[in-house]
């Protein structure tokens, strides 16, 4: 039922949830379905005493892993009914911890699969939405625009079409500029249909509506017009950045791919925000940070020039570029709480263990 192939990076998708549509279900009351992936191309890696380590997925047998089908099945109250005029939601959910084990002694790593599709109707889901897509129209009067989706990192393609709501609250940066709100669906069209967009926001189950907390359109989406990396800060030595569990997107890509260590030069004309911020107050524009808001622990997606990628690692500039600082989870055992503040014993930022960061120069002093 899906118009096009996709790659998919799974990684990606741990704190992160992608909107698919498709328009050609028939009407009817579906029970189950399988679902192709084809690993015969796949970059695979997986973490070993802190750092990254390329492995190899295999099937129980130890052979090499091309392409193998899965079975998605419904329980028996809960069959994806399909009826004209209402979208229906189903989420599909590659749990790659469960459905794996990891051997990290030889070089590569073995991953031995066995892989499986969590699949759930109607879910209440606590990640974070993404819906990427080409401009088809802006609507200043309803507050929404409408996009063709291509998911992922596609550069082409057609997955269907989805509205987008906004609030007077919605951080917009089209084309390297700041809005918010309804001056930035003005902006959108002013930047004209096609231009790709990425939204991320929550999503209304019952109302079947989705509404951004944050959008970026036009060459401020990583990759489109400058070179970008995703990833957290886990060093820094005075404009010296480096990034952790990379994924580099370059200008103009169809795909992404992974680096663990990036290094990223930032200076004075480095822009700086938070990428969506709740206490501002309605109607105002991000407010811009300079290079000494960025602290170790960040999760960011920095845009640039690539001026290095060889066997030496990759080297970013944003110099000239930009910074999106993202809200950071930080796992830990509660010490102390008092008045607006708890003091945890930090075990993990990110799903990563604290023990691969490097706080020297920061802290109190």
């Amino acid at each position: 039922v899906l118009p096009n192939s996709t790659r998919i990076d799974f990684a990606q998708y741990v704190e992160l949830t992608e909107f698919v549509s498709v328009a050609t279900v028939p009407p009817g009351d579906y029970v189950a379905g399988k679902i192709r992936l084809d690993y015969a191309d796949a970059e695979v890696f997986v973490e070993a005493d802190g750092a990254a380590k390329a492995a190899m997925v295999v099937d129980a047998d130890g052979l090499a892993l091309g392409q193998t089908e899965l079975t998605i099945k419904l329980a028996e109250r809960d069959h994806l009914v399909i009826v004209k005029g209402r979208p229906s939601l189903l989420t599909l959910d590659f749990d790659l911890d469960a459905s794996h084990f990891v051997d990290i002694e030889p070089t590569p790593a073995i991953a031995t699969a066995e892989p499986f599709i969590v699949a759930e109707l109607d879910p209440v889901d606590t990640k974070d939405i993404r819906v990427r897509g080409r401009l088809i129209e802006a609507n200043v009067e309803e507050m929404s625009y409408t996009v063709a989706i291509r998911p992922f990192y596609d550069a082409a393609g057609d997955f269907g079409r989805i509205t987008v709501n906004v609030t007077e609250r919605t951080d917009f940066e089209v084309n390297e500029q700041a809005f918010v709100g309804e001056e930035g669906l003005r902006a959108l069209n002013a930047a004209g249909q096609g231009t790709l967009t990425v939204a991320k926001g929550q999503l209304n189950v019952a109302e079947r509506a989705f509404t951004a907390d944050y959008v970026v359109a036009g060459t401020s989406v990583p990759g489109n017009g400058l070179d970008a990396v995703k990833g957290n800060v886990i060093s820094r030595n005075d404009n010296d950045i480096i990034v952790r569990g990379g994924t580099v997107i370059l200008t103009d890509s169809d795909r992404a791919f992974f680096r663990d260590d990036v290094t990223v030069t930032v200076g004075p004309n480095t822009v700086v925000y938070k990428a969506f911020s709740s206490d501002r107050p309605v109607g105002m524009p991000m407010r811009l940070l300079d290079i000494s808001a960025i602290s170790v622990g960040q999760a960011v997606t920095i845009r640039g020039e690539v001026t290095n990628n060889d066997e030496l690692g990759i080297h970013i500039d944003a110099t000239e570029g930009t910074v999106a600082m993202h809200i950071t989870h930080l796992s830990g055992t509660v010490n102390t709480i008092l008045p607006g503040q708890v003091d945890i014993a930090l075990q993990s930022i990110d799903r990563r263990r604290v023990d691969a960061f490097d706080f020297t120069g920061t802290g109190l002093s």
